[in-house]
């Protein structure tokens, strides 16, 4: 019985550090180290299945004031419920996970670039339609990049070319502003 207890014990802790290891303690998605594992394993299979492979890379729009004019806890607020939509309304079969600070990354197998427009669509109508305990009238916007894994492509082009698409989109935005 001491044994079976012993055992049992270590198991839980054992589950409890790899989600240490793995997740990130604020949103409780993947963290970036999983993130880009998991993007790694997947583009593996897309070059040799020869399937579709997307990310969605993406980061939130103005979000400096909001941790500056309500403080942090604000910001920690917005940040979980952006992972908590975002969460609800991807496949179980994709991954998502915090890149770093208000960046995250979405990593969509057997998924084509017009497949992946149409998600950032579905994901951009639930982040606009988020309340938020501390400013009910806040509304958040993110910048989406998206690339599609090409046969010979690396994990560091597909997120370079993520990352440009991005950062193409936040000019836009920041020119509407």
């Amino acid at each position: 019985y001491k044994l079976y207890k012993e055992i049992k014990l270590r198991k839980g802790i054992q589950k409890e550090l790899l989600t240490l290891a793995t997740n990130d303690t604020l949103t409780n998605i993947f963290n970036r180290r999983k993130i880009e594992e998991i993007c790694e394993h997947e583009i593996k299979l897309a070059s040799r299945y020869k399937t579709p492979f997307s990310i969605i890379f993406f980061d939130l729009n103005d979000f400096k004031p909001i941790n500056d004019n309500f403080g942090h806890h604000a910001g920690d607020e917005v940040l979980i419920k952006i992972a908590n939509t975002i969460s609800k309304h991807i496949r179980s079969s994709d991954s998502f996970g915090r890149w770093g600070g208000d960046e995250f990354l979405i990593a969509l197998p057997q998924t084509n670039i017009n497949q992946t427009l149409s998600l950032i669509n579905i994901l951009q109508t639930h982040i606009s339609n988020i309340s938020f305990d501390f400013n009910k009238n806040l509304k958040i916007s993110c910048s989406f990049g998206c690339y599609e894994y090409k046969n010979g492509d690396t994990l560091d082009y597909v997120l370079k070319k993520a990352d440009e698409s991005m950062y193409d989109v936040k000019i836009k935005y920041k020119k509407k502003v």
